[in-house]
């Protein structure tokens, strides 16, 4: 007896195999480049850099590819525009695509030891490849969305429960897959020499994974389950509505209180929205007529929200000045204002235009990485640099001006204003001025945010003695850096390790201003054991926190081998 819905889910994959085939090709060709590679330990140049090379190559064409695929099964263009829209696409894809993986794979290593051309040629890789990759993707959920004949609401329902599906297949396969491999590891032969079990894992990437998320997103025929309705348009809904009242009370509690709100509401209010959006979105194109109006108000209510997102920002752009991270919280609430503005237009009016929501994404893409003036670096560099501009000219006509504030944008703009903002430094001011802000006051620390960074180069690993070598990227998000959970990038679980010193040294370096590679290089040299057995070896970490009576962590990244 056949099972209807594997018939269904097979005829789905292959039909999605036939309708993309070129960028399933690249995309596989790209896995198996990367399955070789495995996790790139090697001396061999072939594996350091060839190998890598292309495969960023083919994995960055792929986007563009797929764009392509999804103009040509979209009628509403002639034969002519099509062919004329590829002629296009292509070029950029691979002039866009080879230029971001030679400056990461091959760029020179005499060119390397240039850092101001460095930084150049890897900003503006990076965000062009981002802008890139946005506008392609954007361009190709909005052909698909516009072949499948749906209001915009019920496309995304749809394509979330189909993409909860295909994640459930992915899930399904590599679960299967890895305990086949562990058996076989078991009761036949140790493969752990040749890393079978993560290139197997990669392959399914390839093989399983892409073409499962393009089932999701672009096979979106047929009604919604009476689960999906009930999850989309009930649940989901329900506890956004309790989220809301909760932020509704605390409004009432600042008013009353007479208290500005918390740091911590605004990246709240941004969750808040981020999740909200999707939510009401779904819960518009799947709900019982007698709900939508209901669902179609409770937009509205996030408007106010605004307001204290505002007043968060505000408090703290008013006192330190733009940097990146406030930046963007600027952006996002410029975003979320063009959003409430387009839905006004969408809510009163007869014509459907909540589509435009992917174009607003790739327009704010485009504001805050490449438009001059307007990227975050540029914003960064202009508020910055007028502090410090005050702070010599309040030196020059001997009036007081606390040397921390010019320190704390000296640091800002060498950190975040990109080549531009340490072009400005290099040539505005003198050797000794720089030298006069490289020191701030030792009697008043300004800035309540760090940043920490170490990077060691491992050419060899002696694992002499070990029986196992394994790759370790693990989050921290609390101070509990004495019990550092270590799991591998697939998350499977290593063992604990008490990374507390390490971390405190680097923050101690951090507010001495001290920036020399070699002492965080000696900082996380030392082996850490590792909790039930295993030594850690760090290769880099990076994070951020805030200065105060015990320092606070809001995010750290460590990267390194366990061996046991």
């Amino acid at each position: 007896m056949k099972f209807k819905w594997a018939e269904g889910i097979k005829e789905k994959f292959v039909n999605v195999v036939r309708e993309y085939l070129f960028s399933i090709s690249v995309f596989l060709i790209a896995t198996v480049l990367w399955t070789i590679q495995g996790d790139g330990f090697s001396d061999l140049y072939v594996i350091k850099t060839i190998i890598p090379f292309w495969k960023l190559l083919l994995y960055g064409m792929t986007p563009g590819i797929l764009l392509c695929e999804t103009i040509y099964h979209y009628h509403g263009y002639s034969d002519k525009k099509k062919t004329i829209l590829y002629a296009v696409i292509i070029p950029i894809s691979i002039v866009i695509s080879y230029y971001y993986a030679w400056v990461n794979i091959l760029l020179d290593t005499k060119l390397k030891e240039n850092t101001e051309r460095v930084d150049f040629f890897t900003e503006t890789s990076f965000e062009i490849f981002v802008c890139y990759l946005v506008t392609v993707l954007g361009l190709a959920v909005y052909f698909i969305y516009k072949r499948s004949g749906e209001r915009f609401e019920t496309y995304v329902a749809k394509a979330f429960c189909g993409l909860m599906k295909a994640l459930l297949v992915c899930g399904i396969m590599d679960l299967g897959v890895l305990l086949v491999l562990l058996i076989f590891d078991v009761l036949i032969i140790d493969t752990s020499s040749i890393d079978l079990i993560m290139r197997s894992e990669i392959m399914l990437v390839g093989l399983v994974n892409y073409p499962c998320v393009l089932m999701g997103v672009s096979k979106t025929e047929g009604d919604f389950s009476k689960f999906s309705k009930v999850v989309l348009s009930y649940i989901f809904t329900g506890l956004l509505a309790v989220a809301f009242f909760i932020i509704y009370l605390y409004i009432f509690k600042i008013i009353f209180t007479w208290q500005f709100p918390k740091n911590q509401v605004f990246a709240i209010l941004t969750a808040l929205f981020s999740c909200g959006i999707i939510i009401w979105t779904m819960a518009s194109g799947c709900c019982q007529d007698r709900f939508l109006k209901p669902i179609k108000i409770m937009p509205f209510l996030f408007i106010p929200f605004i307001v204290l997102q505002i007043m968060c920002l505000y408090m703290r752009v008013a006192d330190y000045g733009f940097t990146r991270s406030r930046y963007f919280g600027l952006a996002f609430i410029v975003f979320e204002v063009m959003y409430f503005v387009m839905y006004c237009i969408d809510f009163f009016g007869t014509k459907d235009i909540t589509f435009s929501l992917i174009f607003m994404v790739i327009a704010m893409t485009f504001i805050v990485l490449v438009v001059p003036f307007t990227n975050y670096k540029s914003v960064v560099l202009l508020s910055q640099k007028s502090r410090i501009e005050k702070y010599f000219a309040a030196v020059s006509n001997g009036e007081d001006f606390e040397k921390n504030v010019a320190h704390e944008a000296y640091k800002t703009i060498m950190r975040e204003g990109g080549y531009e903002g340490n072009k400005y430094l290099d040539n505005t001011y003198t050797k000794e001025q720089l030298d006069e802000l490289k020191n701030g006051s030792a009697d008043d620390y300004e800035s309540d945010t760090f940043y920490i960074y170490a990077y060691k180069h491992l050419d060899y690993l002696n694992i002499e003695g070990y029986k196992e070598i394994c790759f370790v990227d693990s989050d921290i998000y609390d101070n509990n850096t004495d019990r550092v959970k270590l799991e591998t990038e697939n998350g499977s679980y290593i063992g604990t390790a008490d990374l507390s010193e390490i971390i405190d040294k680097l923050i101690d370096l951090e507010k001495a201003d001290i920036h020399d590679d070699d002492r965080k290089n000696e900082v996380i040299s030392q082996k850490v054991s590792v909790s039930p057995q295993g030594e850690f070896i760090i290769t880099e970490i990076n994070g951020s926190g805030e200065f105060g009576t015990e320092n606070t962590i809001n995010s750290v990244d460590v990267k390194g081998y366990v061996l046991r």
